[in-house]
């Protein structure tokens, strides 16, 4: 009967029951009520987290620890670093393939946006650094 009304585009208020079927909640409850949703689970909002900012000491000791502790993974490793020094999204590292990464005569780069970042590089696996070390 409500689906008839609302393709004739009348609305059904029931003020005994407070539902109202011209908004998009009231036909949530007439369909939660009549059974015809009764597996429609709405989920809980997740919970923030809130982390205090570090401070300039404190980020720059989480940066010399990323640097120099192997016990982290390395993948670990450099996504925390492109937090703490180039601010970029926990969300926005996890997206990064092998296609970010350029070389070419000038070095390498890691291309987070339009212009792509350098990379400095004493020496990269498998090759030995201008300074034959």
């Amino acid at each position: 009967m409500v689906a008839e009304l609302r393709e004739r585009g009348i609305g059904f208020t029931s003020l005994h029951e407070n539902l109202d079927t011209t908004t998009p909640g009231g036909r949530l409850v007439w369909a939660v009520r009549s059974k015809f949703a009764s597996l429609v689970s709405i989920p809980a909002r997740p919970r923030r987290i809130c982390h205090r900012p570090l401070d300039a000491d404190d980020r720059w000791a989480t940066v010399r620890q990323l640097l120099n502790d192997d016990s982290f993974e390395t993948r670990d490793r450099v996504a925390g670093l492109m937090v703490l020094l180039h601010g970029q999204m926990p969300t926005r590292i996890c997206r990064l393939t092998t296609a970010h990464v350029t070389e070419d005569e000038n070095g390498v780069a890691l291309k987070l946006c339009k212009t792509p970042l350098k990379l400095r590089c004493s020496a990269r696996p498998g090759r030995t650094s201008s300074t034959g070390t």
